[in-house]
């Protein structure tokens, strides 16, 4: 299985964001620091929950940003972009994602009378976002049945437990 991988900032916090080809469950994870050994442990748990679901992941495509962990990652081959370059796939995930977060943010009318949002506010409005994208099936993904989320976790949505207001 192929990995896609970038860095997203939301409001300035940065956030990892990695796509399976194929499959086309998007995952986010906050970065509260851009050091190598956060880069490294976070990419880990993601392939572990691929690994979990029965999933290998062999090749990861990623920006240049992450030219500095392609050797210490070691069954993973990693492919990085020239400089300047991005990955399309994933960048045009970012910036669905980010319009989701502006309609989420527009909806909460008691936050357009404040000046600042609370980062922890931003993250968790990042994390519904894209879990309500991954809770449908995917027009490009493998199954037109089921959700990238429910093939990879094997949990469905339940609209009591998941979508409390």
């Amino acid at each position: 299985m192929m990995l896609v991988a970038d860095v997203m900032f939301v409001n300035g916090l940065p956030f990892l964001v990695t796509l399976s080809r194929g499959i086309s469950l998007v995952m986010i994870e906050y970065l509260p620091l851009q050091t190598v050994n956060r880069l490294l442990h976070t990419l880990d748990r993601v392939m572990q929950i691929y690994s979990k679901a029965g999933f290998v992941v062999q090749t990861a495509l990623m920006d240049m940003e992450f030219e500095k962990i392609k050797d210490e990652v070691g069954l993973v081959e990693i492919n990085t972009t020239a400089a300047r370059e991005h990955v399309a796939e994933i960048e045009r995930d970012i910036r669905s994602t980010k319009e989701r977060c502006r309609c989420i943010r527009a909806d909460m009318t008691f936050l357009n009378q404040l000046k600042y949002i609370n980062k922890w506010i931003v993250i968790h409005m990042v994390y519904f976002a894209k879990t309500m994208m991954n809770a449908f099936p995917a027009e490009l993904g493998i199954s037109d049945r089921w959700s990238p989320r429910e093939i990879v976790t094997g949990r469905r949505l339940d609209a009591e437990r998941d979508l409390k207001a």
